[in-house]
């Protein structure tokens, strides 16, 4: 006779990986920047010391070992010191390869009260790519200066949820930045005015709490788009080849002893080519030739 073992599994079992309240040190943190990064103490009894991200160029403070955990969520609170132009990015799948360096990066706007999606290709600009994105903070949610506000992410491979004050919707849920694992962590502005953060967790989760509809609500049609691109790329200079040849179908071009071979390349779900994917805007590498074909109705030469 069989007996049958039912065991039910909790699939939002969390394993808390990292705290810092910053009454110590910062020695669970890789900094980038670390002039700008330092513990100050935030005369509220209720934080004591806090970590201040002050804008000076590149200033990351990246939470050690966070690249090995898997979906994280990450917790924490907010303080922008005063109304100048500051902001509290979230960094998110952060990965370094030789010179070039991705994240996904959403951002709390201290000055201006609304959540902005802005990943990061390698310096490349991508400021104004994701403006459909910017959701505004309003109500008990408002980001005010001197007031401590809460906010969360929940990252799991391209997905990110990015919470401010509410802690069951939302204000963003982003799946747009191709990379899939790396290190979490934050920046401030690369010029502006300091902001502080304290109370950080890094929890480990295998299931996205939210599973409601895309916020914002964006439907992209693609398919009416031209989608169907192809690369070369990237290369640290022009090939006059490459730019002269009238071969629709050639998918090899020789030139300086180098063979070059066009790759498919696929577009985001908007039908955009993020350029920033294949040059490298901080080393040599900063050039590449996209092509696709548009349909004609009459043929012309």
């Amino acid at each position: 006779m069989y007996h049958f073992l039912c065991i039910r599994f909790n699939l939002l079992h969390a394993q808390e990986r990292f705290a810092d309240d910053f009454e110590r040190d910062l020695s669970g943190w890789q900094l980038v920047g670390a002039h700008a990064i330092q513990l100050v103490a935030s005369n509220d009894p209720q934080h004591g010391r806090v970590m201040q991200l002050q804008p000076d160029g590149a200033v990351y403070a990246l939470v050690k070992n966070s690249d090995k955990w898997g979906g994280v969520r990450v917790e924490g609170e907010v303080l922008f010191v005063d109304d100048g132009d500051n902001y509290l990015g979230l960094i998110y799948n952060y990965t370094q390869r030789d010179s070039r360096l991705d994240f996904g990066s959403i951002y709390i706007k201290g000055n201006g009260s609304y959540v902005q999606v802005n990943p990061w290709r390698d310096g490349n600009a991508s400021r104004l790519l994701y403006n459909e994105y910017t959701t505004r903070l309003a109500g008990k949610d408002s980001i005010h200066v001197k007031t401590w506000r809460r906010f969360k992410a929940e990252i799991i491979g391209t997905v990110c949820h990015f919470y401010v004050g509410d802690p069951i919707t939302p204000k963003v849920v982003f799946d747009l930045f191709e990379r899939d694992s790396g290190l979490v962590g934050f920046k401030p502005r690369i010029t502006g005015t300091p902001v502080w953060i304290d109370n950080i967790k890094v929890i480990s989760i295998n299931r996205l709490s939210y599973q409601g509809p895309y916020i914002p609500a964006i439907h992209y049609e693609p398919d009416s788009l031209v989608t169907a691109w192809e690369v070369i790329g990237p290369l640290p200079m022009p090939v006059e080849a490459i730019e002269r040849t009238r071969e629709a179908a050639a998918t090899k071009i020789a030139a300086n002893g180098v063979t070059h071979v066009w790759q498919p390349f696929t577009v985001d779900a908007r039908g955009a080519v993020i350029t920033g994917r294949i040059t490298e805007y901080n080393s040599s590498k900063s050039i590449a030739y996209f092509r696709t074909r548009v349909h004609a109705d009459k043929e012309k030469k």
